[in-house]
């Protein structure tokens, strides 16, 4: 069945950022999900500085049609557009999701020099982390599947909490 604007009822369009290391050697990859009756059926691959001006409400999307800082509305703190000296964006802060590499990795794979990461293993959470992340935000295996919609803006409101940040450290496979 279809709307009367020609798109099939029930579709709704969800940021999502997946831990999934992309091209341009980015540990992060930035998408919109389209879904229908509540099934993923497309997603739409964004570069970083894209979807944050979506996001935060500087451009128009799909996902975010009112324009408003969707960050901000859900709770998120540390997440700005940056703004020159005569007052126009030039870019943008989001220390939250600059830190969700540490969902996956225990120490940065390509800068050597940066804080360590909240894995348990090298390359990929611990069993005990693992499910934690899909028992609490639906993500079943962090290499392969997107933190979105609530889920995102839960898991950025989290890891924003130094004691969730040690519960998640603390849980090791036996």
């Amino acid at each position: 069945m279809k709307s009367d604007r020609g798109m099939p009822e029930g579709r709704v369009y969800h940021f999502a950022i997946g831990v999934i290391p992309s091209v341009h050697s980015q540990l992060l990859t930035y998408a919109i999900l389209t879904e229908i009756n509540g099934k993923i059926v497309g997603s739409q691959i964004l570069r970083e500085q894209n979807f944050m001006y979506y996001i935060m409400g500087y451009w128009p999307t799909k996902a975010n049609p009112k324009r408003v800082n969707l960050l901000e509305v859900n709770g998120i703190d540390s997440c700005f557009l940056v703004k020159n000296y005569s007052g126009k964006i030039s870019g943008y802060y989001a220390k939250p999701i600059s830190e969700m590499w540490k969902l996956r990795y225990s120490e940065h794979p390509y800068v050597y020099d940066i804080a360590s990461g909240w894995s348990q293993e090298k390359y990929k959470p611990s069993i005990a982390q693992s499910t934690f992340l899909y028992e609490n935000y639906g993500v079943a295996n962090i290499k392969t599947n997107y933190f979105y919609g609530d889920s995102l803006f839960k898991i950025l409101r989290d890891i924003q909490d130094p004691a969730w940040v040690n519960t998640y450290v603390s849980l090791s496979s036996p």
